[in-house]
């Protein structure tokens, strides 16, 4: 069974949807519901659902951000373009798009897999298949299973392997000879994938199915309800079947991870909700550190790490975990050893012990005037004025070029070599130590004045964060594009086709907020 034209149109849809936002008639304005999730088995480990047909507060956002793009295609055009393409593919089959299928497409395509199957197969039988599937809305059940019949036919008329009937729990479906592919019509929906992945919509069709899930209810229950896209994801299940002691814990353990895509009139908004178990939770919670505030006013990227000894030292027990003979607090009671033999530095003394909030940052109009660095925050400004000579002579001994700092009245040191422009800083001023790259990058960093929370464009990106989420990593995407434009070399094709959409980015902005046991993180890449 081929049936590739078919499903590759019917899963094009999702890019062609665009015709159906700007024509759909505005009259509902609740989200778009996700009927797919019903048909999904609970054990699933990952599912992904795109909405062709997302609500009209969607549709209306999704038009005014288009029109923001002049030079961008209508998605009239957009659709024109791919449904020919669509039609030279699924002419092999004797179709046509907006006769075969467009009449009864319906509103959503999801996926989903189940975990994989470990267990070793009976002796001459098959591996189990564990089971995964495409699923496709449909607004006209009847016509899409004409559509399948017509696909069917025109395999076997091409000569293809023959398909068989089949039922399971109640579902009608066909699947090919070698048992590897099938496809019917259930419920609503169009169902492609394996013969293992159709038993499991059968399944949960008349059983528990993740939308029942209390997994997946509390993973998506803190998440914008208005949305295009939605991908779950739950580690645990992937790794369900793996024997004891081969998956480390800190995985193992991990809850189910959820990302969900909207769109605003002057934004795409990307979403994602995790438990605070999760090994990379430390390093995106910006908690609410105003490190990145105090910037420099002219910074054009940064990104923070709050509480980075204690987010570090919990970072290396759980990597550490994994590590075959070097399990949790012996596993970082090892590193640390290791550390001082290299470096002659205590890595719990010297450094994590002291560190608090680190911003990193950049600025300078062209790669010849880049400066930038990280500011660090002192928890214990004592421990951080003892550990900077023992940072020093560690650098000596490794060879770098220490020379003395040349700031005026503060404390450090740095590192000038032959063909460095500019010298690398190393300062202790202000319960802050700084690491930064030129010296009007580092004066700016020691005054701070004016600061980056007063640049427009800053303020901005942190608005559109939305209320309650704390800045943790932030780019001016005007001045990155006025980087590039300087270092590049004329080029018609990007001047035409990438620059003309560059241009009318403001802002890329990350940052996130607690809620209850849940770590809500957003990225919002502002359209002016």
């Amino acid at each position: 069974m081929t049936l590739k034209p078919l499903i590759a149109a019917t899963v094009a849809a999702t890019v062609i949807a665009g015709g159906a936002f700007a024509s759909a008639a505005v009259g509902f304005f609740s989200p778009a519901r996700d009927d797919a999730v019903q048909l999904v088995p609970s054990a699933a480990f990952i599912y992904g659902n795109v909405f062709l047909d997302p609500s009209a507060p969607q549709k209306l956002a999704l038009q005014d951000l288009i029109a923001r793009f002049p030079k961008a295609s209508t998605p009239e055009q957009a659709k024109a373009a791919i449904v020919d393409l669509l039609n030279k593919g699924l002419a092999e089959i004797g179709m046509e798009f907006s006769a075969d299928i467009e009449p009864w497409l319906g509103s959503q395509v999801a996926f989903f897999m189940m975990p994989p199957n470990v267990a070793p197969a009976a002796p001459g039988s098959a591996p189990v298949d564990p089971g995964a599937a495409i699923l496709i809305a449909s607004d006209d059940p009847d016509a899409t299973q004409a559509a399948v019949d017509k696909a069917i036919a025109a395999d076997a008329a091409n000569g293809a392997a023959p398909t068989n009937p089949a039922s399971y729990n109640g579902v009608d479906y066909m699947v090919s000879s070698d048992g590897q592919n099938a496809i019917g019509v259930i419920d609503n929906f169009l169902v492609f994938g394996s013969d293992g992945g159709i038993k499991a919509v059968a399944d949960a069709r008349g059983g528990e199915s993740l939308a029942e899930s209390k997994a997946y209810v509390d993973a998506t229950a803190s998440l914008t309800e208005d949305r295009i896209a939605t991908l779950y994801l739950d580690p645990s299940k992937a790794f369900a079947g793996l024997p004891p002691g081969v998956v480390p814990p800190a995985l193992g353990n991990t809850a189910p991870l959820v990302s969900i895509l909207y769109v605003r009139s002057d934004a795409v908004v990307f979403e994602g909700s995790s438990s605070a178990s999760a090994i990379t939770d430390p390093f995106l919670d910006a908690g609410s550190s105003d490190l990145l505030d105090r910037l420099p006013g002219d910074t054009w990227a940064a990104f923070g790490i709050p509480s980075a000894g204690p987010t570090i030292r919990q970072a290396i027990t759980q990597i550490m975990s994994a590590v075959p003979g070097a399990q949790g607090a012996t596993g970082a009671q090892l590193l640390e050893g290791q550390f001082e033999m290299q470096f002659g530095l205590s890595l719990e003394k010297d450094l994590l012990s002291w560190l608090g909030d680190i911003a990193f940052f950049a600025q300078g109009n062209a790669v010849s005037s880049f400066g930038g660095g990280a500011v660090i925050q002192a928890t214990d400004p004592k421990a951080a004025a003892a550990a900077m000579p023992k940072i020093k002579a560690a650098l000596e001994r490794a060879g770098a070029p220490v020379v003395p700092l040349d700031l005026g009245q503060f404390e450090g040191f740095s590192i000038q070599d032959k063909g460095m422009a500019e010298p690398i800083n190393f300062v202790l001023a202000d319960q802050r130590v700084l690491i930064v790259f030129g010296d009007n990058a580092t004066l700016a960093a020691l005054g701070s004045d004016p600061a980056l929370a007063s640049d427009a464009n800053f303020t901005a990106a942190r608005d559109g964060l939305g209320d309650g989420f704390s800045v943790a990593g932030y780019l001016d995407m005007a001045r990155a594009v006025s980087i590039i434009d300087s270092e590049i070399p004329t080029d018609p094709a990007y001047d035409n086709d990438v620059k003309p959409f560059l241009e009318h980015l403001s802002y890329a902005v990350f940052g996130s907020k607690r809620e209850g046991d849940r770590l809500l993180t957003r990225a919002v890449i502002g359209v002016k």
